[in-house]
């Protein structure tokens, strides 16, 4: 699945100016409401506005990555599996209950990732971690390290499109390795995951020292917090969804 993922695409729509706050605390309050229900109507509901956010914010079809070959032969052994578990309804002699549950938990998860993603597409990496402080400030109070999680955030998104790149590069690394004897699959797993952690922690250790260059930990800049038109209207947006999802369940 491509990195561009968790990278933005740059914008001025509603979207892209509705501060990050605002989407984080929009997705999790949205996507627990339709997982609380989990009926086909409030899913309906849910990928109604995920389809009109995306085309508000007028993300190009491009940024939607592929899924892996592996995830969709997951699918297509977990739907044979539950369709041979059987359960009502019944149709043709075959139990559908098992294959219609998990093709609506498929239909779910795949509304919550687009969301995720979306907000990816959106948002400045930046914005995130000042928005998860002032989103835990109140836990502050307790003696949680706010500051701290909102920089770890950052540098979580920021190394994610890092470690993408070095896995493609030790990929391409290997196919071009002449093979002269037979080695199993694991084996082959086991020399790619080798050589992606011994990258990864040299890309860690060339970040580090950067930001010890730069005096460490600083304090936290990004998007101003101030609530404007846009956060007014994904929160009328947010209260339709959440309104309609328990009305159908």
């Amino acid at each position: 699945m491509s990195a561009r993922v968790i990278r933005l695409v740059p914008g001025d729509t509603i979207v892209h100016r509705t501060t990050a706050t605002t989407k984080l605390l929009w997705l999790p309050v949205v996507g627990s409401t339709v997982a609380f229900t989990l009926t086909w109507p409030a899913i309906a509901v849910g990928w109604a506005a995920t389809v009109l956010i995306f085309l508000v914010a007028r993300l190009p079809l491009g940024v939607i990555p592929r899924p892996p070959r592996i995830l969709i032969a997951m699918f297509a052994v977990s739907a044979v599996l539950a369709t041979i578990g059987g359960d009502e309804p019944v149709w043709f002699g075959l139990g559908l209950g098992g294959l219609y549950d998990l093709i609506r938990l498929v239909a779910f998860s795949t509304m919550t990732l687009t969301l995720g993603a979306i907000v990816g597409w959106t948002t400045d990496p930046a914005d995130l971690g000042p928005a998860v402080t002032r989103i835990l400030r109140p836990l502050g109070f307790l003696g949680m390290p706010t500051e701290r999680l909102g920089v770890a955030l950052i540098l979580t998104v920021r190394s994610i499109p890092l470690v993408a790149d070095e896995l493609r590069l030790v990929l391409a690394g290997w196919r071009t390795r002449p093979h002269t004897e037979r080695r199993s699959r694991v084996d082959d797993v086991a020399e790619v995951a080798t050589a992606l952690v011994v990258s990864s922690h040299r890309r860690a250790a060339e970040m580090a020292a950067t930001m010890a260059s730069r005096g460490g930990l600083t304090t936290l800049r990004g998007q101003a917090s101030r609530l404007g038109p846009p956060d007014l209207m994904a929160a009328a947006l947010g209260a339709v969804v959440v309104a309609s999802a328990l009305l159908l369940r």
